[in-house]
């Protein structure tokens, strides 16, 4: 990280909750730790929640505004949530307000009204996924007329809002996100990666990382690969049909195991990465297994896999499990193929080191 900035400026991130064990409140928690490292004053203002499923360092002050767990309900919370982020920024006003996902905008601009505050919006989907809240569809053509700047995770979305939007005011910038942890500085897939036997997945248990479909393709090649087992770590609504579907199936070498706050310790055992997904925003899972020099087969779902995977994976056209099957089979029997694979994974995974993401936040905040 170079340097720190000459006047260190207020940063506030309004995120629903930093509760979650997920991926958009981890992001949060690492780039606000990296923005207060830089020399920014950063709070973390959350809806509702108390406190962080991740680290933050003394620094970095959680402000909760005290609205109970659950769904937004729009009816009811509405003008509180409005009044109550009013309050926030009038007391101790920010000089950028960045939204957590493009749905809290809306509830900003109004909070924000006779003040200076840069706005910034940080979308985490993709243009393409609601994840069934209309409120986020109907939130991003708000956030792209009255935001300062829109984050997008890709250079495909970022594309995708400007034909969407060609009205947009706001600036829009790919914005990936960062490794949590600083990428080994050694391969380490480069010690015994081709004689581990242990494909892994993980994320949510449901419909959209696809998880059915890896195990279709899984049944497919099992009795190919004899000495290989499938590892997926997660929990979610989908739990009870996929342990279901592994039973019709037949499938002997296959394991789902609870998330894990050692994932780590899976990357070190993991000979090969699978990506089921049916879309994403950016699959940090993906970013990091390919920062431990791990060779992915991914299908090519909007949006991130074909940003990421360069040399260090296949894609594979979304939804033909077939070829997925096909791909992966023939990756895990080659260890030449999978120790090339590795090293190209790993080089291409320093894009996303927390330095170079970390100097391009500070460079959009400071208007360079």
């Amino acid at each position: 990280m170079t340097g720190t900035v000459a006047a260190p400026r207020r940063i506030d991130f309004l995120i629903e909750s930093m509760e979650a064990l997920a991926g958009m409140e981890r992001a949060t928690a690492t780039i606000a730790t990296g923005l207060h490292d830089l020399g920014y004053r950063v709070r973390i203002v959350c809806l509702r929640g108390t406190r962080s499923a991740f680290p933050l360092p003394p620094g970095v002050t959680l402000t909760p505004l005290g609205f109970p767990a659950g769904t937004l309900r729009l009816r009811q919370e509405t003008v509180p949530i409005l009044r109550a982020v009013r309050r926030h920024v009038v007391a101790d006003p920010p000089d950028v307000l960045v939204a957590v996902d493009s749905f809290l905008v809306p509830f900003t601009f109004p909070a924000l009204l006779g003040t200076r505050v840069r706005r910034v919006a940080w979308e985490h989907f993709n243009l393409g996924t609601n994840l069934n809240m209309r409120s986020r569809a109907l939130a991003r053509p708000i956030a792209a007329l009255i935001s300062h700047d829109v984050l997008t995770l890709t250079l495909d979305d970022a594309g995708a809002w400007r034909a969407a939007f060609p009205w947009a005011r706001a600036r829009l910038h790919a914005m990936p996100n960062s490794l949590p942890t600083p990428r080994p500085t050694r391969n380490p897939y480069g010690v015994d990666g081709t004689s581990r036997r242990l494909v892994i997945a993980a994320g949510r248990l449901d419909g959209q990382k696809g998880f059915d479909r890896l195990m279709d393709a899984w049944a497919l090649i099992e009795q190919d690969v004899p000495d290989w087992s499938l590892a997926v770590y997660g929990h979610g609504p989908d739990e009870d049909t996929l342990r279901a579907q592994m039973q019709r199936l037949g499938v002997q070498r296959v394991a789902l195991h609870p998330p894990t706050a050692n994932i780590h310790d899976v990357y070190a055992r993991a000979g090969a990465y699978a990506l089921s997904s049916r879309h994403e925003g950016l699959p940090m899972v993906l970013i990091e297994s390919q920062a431990q020099g791990i060779p992915a087969v991914a299908f090519d779902c909007r949006t991130g896999p074909a940003e990421i995977i360069r040399g260090g994976g296949h894609l594979v056209p979304d939804g033909d499990v077939p070829a997925f099957a096909s791909t992966l089979r023939t990756l895990l029997r080659d260890d030449a193929t999978r120790a090339a694979m590795s090293d190209a994974a790993f080089e291409d995974a320093a894009r996303y080191d927390a330095p170079l993401v970390l100097n391009r936040w500070a460079a959009l905040l400071e208007g360079r």
